[in-house]
């Protein structure tokens, strides 16, 4: 059951809090206890409380909410939807100051249509600003992961020239529409930057790729890599490939002496986004009209 604060939830909310990411009862949700308790909303779940968040519509019929506590990720869930109710009926936009940790709650943010706004940091948490305006409702189920297989992670070589322009021609066709593109690309990178190709192989043939490269442009960025393109062939998908591509470029990358790696993903790709998401990646930047036919996102995870 979802309902309002009262005053004698007062003892069992500080412990929910001092359970949580935020180690205490933070003071705005101490001061709305005292002075306006209606602004908190509390999940009841056989007789305790199991998630709490606190409320305020602001800045032109805005909803939004802040210090998300709970026991279990459901009560959390529950919570996040009736707050999409209730916005629909009241508010314009609704955002979301999502604790960073909450990965989790960040994926079902991603799939109910959430955008990132922007990371802060308050009071030694980072938060992701998340803000949903009604206008993206994603359809995107959670693929089922089969069995993983097993495979080896190595840089690329010159007779994987064939296998691999095929594998980025038929995974990313707006990227290289014709076999001659992909085949120009993949000739670059080996020939130029080979420890930065990283092949996965399974029965000695590569069925997936990740071309990265070494620095950010336009603004050089020695300890930071991009990750150019990701393809895993269509039958191999959902069974830990691209995983352990990101995996293998992260340890190249360590041992390279790179602090951190990036990607940009199409606002409306929602599987590539939940992909990253838990592998460890978070959005840092959201940029408008970036790609061809989208905003993108910037994500990044940190060595």
């Amino acid at each position: 059951m979802i309902r309002i604060a009262e005053l004698k939830d007062n003892i069992a909310l500080r412990m929910l809090y001092e359970r949580s990411i935020y180690h205490e009862l933070p003071e705005l949700v101490s001061w709305a206890m005292r002075e306006i308790p209606e602004r908190i909303l509390i999940v009841d779940e056989q007789t305790e409380i199991a998630a709490s968040v606190y409320t305020m519509t602001c800045g032109y019929g805005n909803l939004w909410a802040s210090y998300l506590a709970f026991q279990n990720e459901s009560a959390a869930k529950n919570l996040i939807d009736h707050l999409l109710s209730v916005r629909n009926e009241k508010s314009r936009n609704l955002y979301i100051l999502c604790p960073m940790g909450y990965m989790d709650i960040r994926i079902h943010l991603i799939a109910r249509g959430f955008i990132p706004e922007c990371v802060r940091e308050i009071d030694g948490l980072v938060y992701i600003v998340e803000s949903y305006n009604g206008s993206f409702r994603p359809r995107c189920e959670s693929s089922k992961s089969s069995k993983p297989l097993s495979v080896t992670v190595r840089e690329g070589k010159d007779d994987d020239q064939k296998v691999i322009a095929s594998l980025l021609h038929d995974s990313l066709p707006r990227d290289f529409p014709t076999i001659e593109d992909s085949a120009r690309c993949i000739k670059k990178w080996l020939g130029e930057m080979r420890e930065y190709t990283i092949v996965v192989e399974h029965n000695n043939l590569p069925i997936g790729v990740l071309l990265i490269s070494p620095e950010i442009h336009p603004v050089s960025d020695k300890k930071t890599a991009m990750i150019c393109y990701i393809a895993v062939e269509k039958r191999f998908r959902n069974r830990g490939v691209g995983k352990t591509l990101i995996e293998g470029a992260c340890d190249v990358l360590r041992e390279a002496g790179k602090r951190s790696m990036e990607v940009d993903v199409s606002v409306h790709n929602v599987p590539a986004r939940i992909f990253y998401t838990k592998l460890g990646f978070y959005p840092f930047w959201i940029s408008r009209n970036y790609m061809p036919y989208d905003d993108g996102i910037f994500y990044r995870i940190d060595f």
